[in-house]
């Protein structure tokens, strides 16, 4: 089933306004204050949406829209169907960890090793070592790390055309070797997370350094906490959650790690704002026009969660809050990804994969 959408979206500021027509100044100003961290808005300030829903046996965790194809990967299988007609073209079992656009054909990362969809449906293994991410650096080349399990040394690996995975950097020296996750800064340093939630940095192909318990402003154990790193020019962005008695979002900038963000919820004088953004577990995040945006999903959807990132200290309650996009079915978030044009696609709990254009 396929439904355009055009939202009617309305910000809580002037349903307070409206309100305020039949409301004296004191109730107003009571009923604004009681929950102005909540906006029901479009999230990314988008207009169009385009909304498919899928009918998978199995929860999407990753979407990509490729050509005339949309391309859907989630915990035990890869679907690819057409983009206008929503016909499915393959469906095979391949645990999907993420899906890349490269070189005119599609990368996919999983369980069972790397893969390439070329000419759809057709689909190919280039590896069999199991992947953890991938991604495509600025100097356009297919970068992938592999669960240390697999392979003999935990380095990230560059594709090459005739020779397949070779090593891009030498590895590094920390105890617990699997690389998770993978971000650029501006000055092309990689950035990664390995298993054990230390943060690694490569330079020139090298092992630079890495920032564990010591280096890193925790107020808390990271130990089982979801980490989320992004890329905000020559910075980088990591957002942690360990249930509900952890919650921080760090900058690292100009050599040192800053604060933006950190609250449990065991904090004797816990706002009504925190605890509703202590709920939720963390799933995607996105940076986008100074704003770091974070999926949320169970235990407890709760939409968006967005951190002005510009800040060099940390948030006061105003640079932080809770978006419930009214498009977005249940605010159980599963995917957040961009598109090469520039538009945005959500996945939601209930395979419903929303298309935003932001343009």
């Amino acid at each position: 089933m396929r439904t355009i959408k055009q939202p009617p979206f309305l910000l809580l500021l002037g349903l307070l306004l409206g309100l305020s027509a039949c409301q004296n100044d004191d109730e107003a100003q009571e009923l604004q204050s009681s929950n102005n961290y909540i906006l029901e808005e479009s999230a990314f300030g988008c207009t169009n949406y385009q909304t498919i829903t899928i009918d998978a046996v199995f929860q999407i965790n990753h979407t990509l829209q490729y050509e005339n194809f949309l391309i859907f990967g989630g915990f035990d299988s890869l679907l690819i169907a057409d983009a206008s007609s929503n016909e499915r073209l393959i469906n095979t079992g391949l645990r999907v960890n993420k899906l890349l656009a490269y070189n005119n054909k599609v990368t996919v990362c999983a369980d069972q090793g790397v893969f390439e969809i070329d000419a759809i449906p057709t689909v190919v293994e280039k590896q069999s070592w199991a992947c953890e991410d991938v991604m495509l650096s600025s100097k356009g080349e297919l970068l992938a790390t592999f669960n240390g399990g697999f392979t003999t040394t935990p380095k990230i690996y560059r594709w090459d055309e005739m020779q397949g995975f070779l090593p891009f950097t030498d590895k590094h020296t920390r105890s617990c070797l699997n690389i998770s996750q993978m971000a650029e800064a501006a000055n092309g340093d990689i950035w990664a997370i390995n298993c054990g939630n230390f943060v690694l940095r490569f330079r020139d192909d090298n092992f630079l350094d890495f920032f564990n318990e010591d280096d890193l402003p925790r107020t808390l154990s990271w130990q089982g906490a979801t980490v989320l790193l992004q890329s905000y020019g020559a910075d980088m962005v990591l957002a942690v959650k360990n249930g509900t008695g952890l919650y921080q979002v760090l900058k690292f900038r100009n050599g040192e790690w800053l604060t933006l963000f950190n609250e449990t919820l065991s904090n004797a004088d816990v706002t009504d704002q925190v605890a509703e953004m202590m709920l939720p577990s963390l799933e995607k995040a996105l940076v986008r026009n100074d704003k770091l945006y974070i999926g949320t999903t169970l235990a407890s959807c709760r939409g968006i969660h967005v951190f002005d990132i510009t800040k060099n200290e940390l948030l006061q309650p105003a640079d932080y809050y809770v978006i419930k996009d009214p498009e977005l079915e249940g605010q159980c978030i599963n995917d957040i990804s961009l598109t090469s044009n520039g538009d945005i696609i959500v996945t939601t709990l209930g395979n419903d994969v929303t298309i935003m254009d932001c343009n």
